[in-house]
């Protein structure tokens, strides 16, 4: 049975109810069921990640960086050689931008070009940052932060 007696085959992926979170198309085989992609990080933990690396913190553990005024900070690009400052980073956007290479981009970006990496792996890079930067409070600030929460 097919198209031609009237009758339409409808892809697996196609029918209602099959959710289509986190499957990606087998290439060379249109209409087959879709794959599931492996190391699929969801969108809600990418923005997560991204708006809890602080930028600023971040580059500034590669580089030294100087405020540049309003704001911004400044610093020597660390993907090509100079000796004045052309390296750019806006934590309040958080973005970075250097203005002699023409590289920039959001804190996920700056990890991924600096130590060559994908982007699963930037992403699972930022969220270990994150998450050894909170375990590693003092007592005193942990013990405050208990002191001062609601009961």
């Amino acid at each position: 049975m097919g198209v031609h007696e009237g009758v339409v085959d409808i892809p697996e992926h196609q029918k209602a109810g099959h959710a289509q979170r986190d499957y990606q198309r087998r290439p060379g085989r249109p209409g087959t069921r879709l794959a599931k992609v492996p190391g699929r990080i969801r969108d809600e933990d990418i923005e997560l990640v991204r708006s809890r690396s602080p930028i600023g913190e971040v580059v500034g553990e590669y580089l030294q960086l100087r405020s540049a005024g309003g704001g911004s900070l400044k610093g020597l690009c660390p993907f090509h050689e100079e000796k004045t400052p052309s390296f750019n980073v806006t934590p309040a956007r958080g973005l970075w931008y250097c203005f002699s290479c023409a590289e920039g981009g959001d804190v996920i970006a700056f990890i991924r070009k600096i130590d060559t990496l994908g982007f699963t792996e930037a992403v699972e890079r930022l969220a270990a940052y994150e998450f050894h930067r909170y375990q590693h409070v003092p007592d005193a600030d942990r013990r405050t932060a208990e002191e001062q929460a609601p009961a």
